[in-house]
């Protein structure tokens, strides 16, 4: 029976009583994760020690940010048109900066070329497959 939640928390709520604490996420490639939902999850078991969350997932894309006033000038009419109000991966951040919490691990089948180069994490995390065999080498992961 298909249940319909407006409200994310309610969402939240209900998949942690149905899946247990052990969160594992697959997420799909690039503009098309559920951000908001993503998101959520993310807080709520940042705040909750007794939950643990796996995002597997492909390509943490970020709105570029510009470099220059001059940059910004040029390129922020477009990226408004483009992203509008798009909202920031609430894991990403702390990804690049080495501070995930302990209870979450984030591991990518494919990555933005040179964005994590020198991310011991992430590159210890991440996952060298092919989109075909996606599946089958993801399920290999131990979680």
């Amino acid at each position: 029976m298909t249940e319909v939640l407006s409200n994310l928390d309610d969402c939240i709520d209900r998949t942690i009583e149905r899946v247990g604490p052990n969160l594992v996420v697959a997420a799909p490639l690039g503009l098309g994760k559920p951000v908001q939902l993503l998101n959520a999850l993310y807080r709520r078991v940042a705040a909750d020690s007794s939950l643990n969350l796996r995002i597997i997932t492909a390509l943490s894309l970020e709105v570029p940010r510009a470099s220059s006033e001059l940059e910004a000038n040029f390129s922020g009419p477009i990226m408004e048109r483009i992203f509008g109000d798009y909202e920031a991966l609430a894991y990403l951040q702390p990804l690049k900066t080495g501070t995930l919490p302990e209870n979450i691990q984030v591991s990518e089948f494919y990555l933005k070329a040179g964005s994590m180069k020198n991310n011991a994490y992430a590159q210890q995390h991440y996952v060298s497959s092919n989109y075909t065999h996606a599946v089958r080498d993801l399920s290999l992961i131990h979680i």
